[in-house]
């Protein structure tokens, strides 16, 4: 069987192979005898190669002529892009949400509910999730729980990030880019086939950016970027039923700056009498005002801080696959997918408290390997295409941080100067699954899967109070809520089934409905500021009715569902000082989405997409670290983290041909977002404001494509988008929150060189 005949199962079996999925992301437009209409994208969403219109499963597809038109640098601008999407991010991780569902935990323990995939290899750490996105040639975000075939941690969702499969021709290219903030960057590429039967791809990619915040105290900016990504690619033809996919990356990145620059707001409380533990406690306005720290000494404006601090942060990612791809015969077909990937992260001394006074600081080392292998036998008879897998991973997890209170060093609290812990983690998963879906008759099928897991957390946790002068102190809770503890070790052992259930109608060739039921399961674990806390796995059961359909002889894509998900033990941390133990929730959420693409003719085209989202939780009681007299407060009927009511995005190109055949693209998106919470007490201040973003490009190719020069802008409305809150209570009762705000106005220009 040759290269280009590889795809079994009647699959555009003339499709070649990208990346390690199989996948080439097409031209959304065509001409045929003179008829225009949109093209088929294909994507994996159920690990075979299947028009968009056909999967039923709600999915945002960008082809590679879209990642590069719209801009798509990473997981952050895919909030433009998808009005079901929203990105957050905190200390540097990335905390992604699908449809209300998303990661909310600060203190790094947990994973992301959206499970991320480059090349079919998943990314555990949320903190990797933005290192590992240069060379894209296709992406997809598959909307709903996903546990059955892509398994864990897919309670919200799949991001497949699939980068370019190497050429059967020399070739390449070499971009570079200029921006403000001084931002450089310089990529290229080369494709380099050795023989008929071994192909191979290089790519670079390399970042630099000054901060995008100042820092008044010091004088200069914050949020300096230096990044540097490289990427190998290849593919053997070992045989002709044999296909071989090799995929290796590194990725280092440099920050300079605290990613909590601002001090958002300070809510006073109670301040205890630490010399007279009986003395009751006094009425503080401003928990700050308190430890004395006078108004000059923060900042509360988006982008300006006051901070004493410089904080360096340095993470590096590295890691690939082998995936092995055997055809048993035309029908059957085997796969293997072998993968490591190993996260880095060194925080030297962040200022926590985000001000100018000497209150906290923070260092933490994080490293975190992943070992993984996949199988999967998938095939067709008759009616039937099945697909049975299995899955197994390995992941080894360490956590050294350190907490000084330079403030309070040598005070009657004990002379606690330093707060050491070290957190180890072992995580061991392995799940089988299977997947069918059966032809009823020529237009309806019906459609089944199963997966059972088990997973294994073995933790060992040692944390401890050190005075001034290194020695231990005897403190058991101190002021800032850190617990020491001695070698505690913890385990926790889970096992789920997983599965769905669905009905689909096919009318037309490119039209159908779909009704279906499907659960997803997310990962417990151990929290890494409290020794000995647990906590639950989640669990999402849902409902979801949508259709696909072509209008207008194929110039008028429009897709659409209404889904009802049924959410238990919500992963939530509760502020406990400067630590946290996570809780669990139960919600609900009940949405609609519209998805829309239009072509006029062959130089104009409109896509526009609505999610409209109604989420609660409907069980919670959890404690405000700045209201803890209180006590637990009841939280039901408040809505779920970063799930606007609403959200839409517009967006529109034309391309006008020029005289010499060289060719202008101006390009157009609007995300416009009702407001959303950051926090679970629904309060005014922890909001995030209605906003409209907008980017823009104009875009120059030659007639022989080999130049491509493009000006572009991101967020020229200069919204400040806060992206992340981090809580601090230094005092019982009292406390503060700093915030991370995505990027303001950027713009910037680009040249290419196709060679």
């Amino acid at each position: 069987m040759s290269p280009k005949s590889r795809a079994p199962f009647s699959v555009k079996s003339s499709l070649a192979v990208l990346g390690a999925l199989n996948v080439l992301p097409l031209s959304q437009a065509v001409v045929a005898d003179e008829i225009f209409r949109i093209e088929e994208i294909v994507v994996v969403a159920q690990k075979r190669e299947q028009s968009l219109q056909e999967v039923p499963i709600a999915i945002d597809a960008f082809t590679s002529d879209d990642i590069k038109s719209r801009s798509i640098d990473g997981a952050a601008d895919l909030g433009v892009q998808s009005p079901s999407f929203v990105y957050g991010e905190v200390n540097g991780q990335a905390q992604l949400s699908i449809r209300g569902v998303g990661f909310v935990l600060l203190t790094g323990a947990g994973e992301n509910s959206v499970a991320v995939h480059s090349d079919g290899l998943y990314l555990a750490n949320p903190g990797a999730v933005s290192m590992l996105q240069d060379d894209i040639a296709g992406l997809e975000l598959l909307k709903g729980p996903q546990g059955t075939l892509w398994g864990r941690n897919a309670t919200a969702g799949v991001v497949n990030f699939i980068t370019h499969a190497p050429a059967e021709e020399v070739g390449g290219h070499i971009k570079v880019g200029l921006g403000n903030f001084d931002a450089k960057t310089l990529s290229g590429s080369v494709d380099l086939p050795i023989s008929e039967r071994v192909k191979t791809r290089f790519s670079l990619q390399k970042t630099e950016r000054d901060g995008f915040a100042d820092n008044h105290f010091l004088g200069k900016d914050i949020n300096d970027l230096d990044k540097t990504s490289g990427r190998v690619s290849v593919d053997i033809d070992v045989s002709d039923e044999l296909f071989a996919q090799i995929r290796a990356f590194s990725s280092k990145e440099e920050i300079n700056g605290s990613p909590h620059f601002d001090v958002l707001y300070d809510n006073g409380g109670l301040i205890p009498d630490f010399t007279n533990p009986f003395a009751p406690p006094t009425p503080v306005p401003s928990v700050l005002g308190a430890l004395g720290i006078p108004d000059s000494f923060y900042d509360t404006r988006p982008y300006d801080a006051q901070i004493d601090q410089p904080t360096f942060r340095d993470s590096s990612l590295s890691g690939g696959s082998l995936r092995l791809t055997y055809d048993l015969s035309e029908n059957l077909r085997l796969v293997s997918i072998t993968g490591m990937v190993d996260y880095e992260s060194d925080i030297d001394d962040q200022d926590l408290d985000g001000t100018a006074a000497d209150l906290l600081h923070l260092s933490r080392v994080l490293g975190d390997e992943t070992w993984s292998q996949e199988f999967n036998l998938s095939g067709e008879h008759g009616d039937l295409t099945w697909l049975l897998g299995a899955f197994y991973m390995q992941q080894d997890i360490e956590v050294f941080s350190g907490v000084t209170v330079p403030l309070f060093s040598g005070a009657t609290m004990g002379a606690i100067d330093n707060f050491i812990y070290d957190f180890e983690e072992e995580v061991e998963s392995i799940a089988v699954f299977a997947d069918a879906t059966y032809s009823l008759n020529d237009n309806l099928n019906v459609y089944a899967g199963i997966r059972a897991m088990q997973e294994e957390r073995d933790s060992l946790m040692t944390a401890q109070y050190f005075d001034i002068a290194g020695n231990s102190a005897n403190a058991t809770v101190g002021l800032l809520g850190l617990q020491p503890c001695n070698q505690e070790a913890k385990k926790r052992d889970d096992d789920d089934i997983t599965g769905r259930l669905g009905l689909q109608w096919m009318f037309g060739s490119d039209s159908m409905v779909y009704a279906q039921v499907a659960s997803g399961f997310k990962s417990g674990g151990a929290a890494t500021s409290l020794c000995g806390n647990l906590f639950e796995p989640e669990t999402i059961e849902s409902a979801e009715v949508g259709f696909k359909t072509m209008l207008m002889d194929g110039q008028l894509r429009l897709n659409g569902a209404a889904f009802f998900y049924d959410y238990s033990d919500i992963q939530v941390e509760e502020t406990i000082g400067s630590a946290a133990k996570i809780n669990n929730a139960d919600g609900e959420i009940l949405g609609a989405e519209l998805d829309l693409l239009y072509y006029a003719n062959p130089n104009l085209q409109f896509n526009a997409g609505l999610t409209l989202l109604d989420t609660e939780y409907t069980e919670f009681n959890n404690v405000d670290a700045f209201n803890v007299v209180a006590g637990p407060q009841d939280l039901s009927g408040n809505p779920l983290l970063r799930s606007p009511e609403w959200q839409v995005v517009v967006g529109g190109q034309y391309t006008l041909d020029l005289s010499d055949g060289a060719s202008l693209m101006l390009r157009a998106d609007i995300n416009s977002s009702a407001s959303y919470q950051l926090r679970e007490f629904d309060l005014t201040q922890d909001e995030q404001n209605s906003y409209t973003m907008v980017n823009a490009s104009l875009t120059y190719t030659t007639a022989e494509e080999d130049w491509v020069i493009r000006v572009w802008g991101k967020n020229l409305t200069d919204e400040e988008v806060l992206i992340g809150i981090l809580n601090s209570s230094p005092i019982p009762g009292a406390g503060y929150a700093s915030g991370s705000y995505g990027m303001p106005a950027t713009y910037g220009a680009t040249a290419e060189y196709n060679f």
